[in-house]
């Protein structure tokens, strides 16, 4: 029998409000953490120097080129984040500070999103400040999660592919009875997938709920998302030479790794309270929409604007999840995990709102349904506070980081020739070529797409005047022995190594 103290309504509210407080505290300093890191002058991530290397020569007639024509430059992904963050740094921005300054930006996008999507599912039928909370709940949720409070500091792309995608689902899932929603939400569908190729779950989910509800929707939106694409593909590909289809496919075939299933088993694990909500959610979403029937289904959300957006994010989340394996490919880390984090706090936001008590007296809940509800916010609160620190080592003590890495970049800057750097950020503060990004090549080699001798072969030459490496960096066979050939003696700069030339 439930005791009657910790089964009251009105304790299972408090609770639930103190609970997402906890979320909001926890999201609160992940977003300092983040802005702390904007004017941080090297890279906080290896993927940051190829990312806005790839942001500086975008407009350059070897974007998309030859890879075995030097620079060795490779550019695995569309062009949408490189070309704003270019045309933010015309404006007299720093590029770094522009690629971190929106992917931050995309980020509290992303997560407002989310909270708009929690609200529009739980409709009018629920309580507006119970609806208020479960969507800030949400959007908490996922901006103080482990893979995103990793992520979001970076000059990325992942972020902005996926604020795209949810505004793309918002809109489409509204289409019904607007002239514009479905053509809205094509443009933006667009833009995720030119931002990052593997933004897909969302746009079939929305598909997928607008041929049950409004077919003509359906077929607008699907219409004008293939003409933009279309158009886009055909104007890059003939720009390229055919370079952009080559870059974005078979550039990016890579195998698979261990080291992918270690950082998901490690997000199952500080995340299991996420996801243990998100799956109590997704089984209550089925039970509202008709126990998984399709004829309910579509009842349901050809009649209801709020059971239109429950099918789609129950159908993103559906979709989203198998595409988080997409972690074991090489060179993937939490990047692949947040587009399933997104889904995991949608759900997870409406169980809040489904759980949420109303006024003593008018909710009608028996008290094992309260306790659930306190439970609910004793998981909540457990996830918020047992996450690690947000705070990125290197700003752990930021200002030491920054005298180091401006004295390298000076040391870099004077070199008499080019310097080669797996840290090529310092290579553009330093005013240096980027003449090659190893990780990239290291993976094409790897699957036969790469002749390593071109970088060994001007390594023994002494083409470069010294090297400055991370030590997690992978080599391919004959780059390792040309290195160890050309550049024998080694200093210990911080994070970083920097190798010399023997006397």
């Amino acid at each position: 029998m439930p005791i009657p103290a910790l089964s009251s309504p009105r304790l299972a509210r408090i609770a639930l409000v103190l609970a997402i407080g906890a979320l909001a505290w926890r999201a609160g300093l992940v977003t300092i953490a983040a802005l702390d890191g904007i004017d941080f002058p090297l890279a906080l991530d290896y993927g940051e120097g190829a990312v806005l290397q790839m942001a500086l020569r975008i407009t350059e007639p070897d974007a998309y080129g030859d890879i075995a024509r030097y620079p060795f430059l490779a550019f695995p992904y569309p062009p949408a984040y490189l070309l704003a963050v270019r045309g933010i740094a015309a404006l007299g921005v720093d590029l770094v500070v522009a690629g971190r300054v929106l992917a931050i930006s995309a980020t509290l996008a992303m997560c407002s999103l989310v909270g708009a999507l929690v609200h529009a599912a739980l409709g009018p039928r629920c309580p507006p400040g119970t609806r208020l909370l479960a969507a800030v709940g949400a959007g908490c949720l996922l901006l103080g999660s482990w893979s995103l409070a990793r992520w979001m500091p970076f000059a990325r792309i992942d972020t902005l592919a996926i604020a795209c995608t949810l505004g793309g689902l918002l809109l489409a899932l509204r289409a019904p009875g607007t002239r514009w929603n479905a053509h809205a939400a094509a443009l933006l569908f667009t833009l995720a997938v030119y931002t990052r190729q593997t933004t897909l779950a969302a746009p079939l989910a929305a598909t997928l709920v607008l041929l049950l509800a409004s077919p003509r929707d359906a077929a607008r939106m699907v219409a004008t998302g293939l003409v933009l694409s279309l158009v886009l593909l055909a104007g890059w590909t003939l720009r390229t030479e055919g370079g952009f289809l080559r870059h974005l496919v078979a550039y990016n075939i890579h195998y698979y790794h261990w080291p992918g299933l270690q950082i998901l088993l490690a997000h199952l694990v500080v995340q299991a309270g996420a996801i243990l909500l998100a799956l109590l959610g997704g089984v209550e979403a089925a039970r509202r929409l008709g126990g998984l029937r399709w004829t309910a289904i579509a009842a349901a959300v050809r009649g209801d604007a709020a059971a239109r957006v429950l099918a789609g994010i129950l159908l993103y989340a559906v979709i989203s999840t198998p595409l988080a394996l997409f972690i074991l490919k090489a060179g993937s880390t939490v990047n692949y995990l947040l587009e399933w984090m997104a889904a995991t706090a949608l759900l997870a936001g409406l169980l809040v709102g489904w759980m949420m008590p109303g006024p003593a007296g008018t909710d009608g809940r028996a008290g094992t349904a309260n306790l659930t509800a306190l439970a609910l916010a004793v998981v909540l609160v457990g996830q918020a506070v047992s996450l690690p620190d947000p705070t990125h080592f290197l700003l752990r003590d930021k200002a030491a980081s920054t005298r180091m890495a401006e004295a390298l970049i000076e040391e870099v800057r004077a070199a008499p020739g080019p310097v080669l750097s797996d840290e090529m950020l310092l290579l553009i503060r330093a005013g240096k070529e980027v003449p090659w990004e190893p990780a990239m090549f290291e993976y094409l080699y790897n699957v036969g797409q790469w002749d390593e001798r071109l970088v060994a072969e001007r390594i023994r030459a002494g083409y470069f005047a010294f090297l400055v490496t991370l030590s997690s960096t992978a080599y391919t066979p004959a780059v390792r022995a040309a290195v160890e050939e050309a550049f024998p003696r080694i200093e210990e700069r911080g994070w970083l190594v920097l190798r010399r030339p023997a006397k």
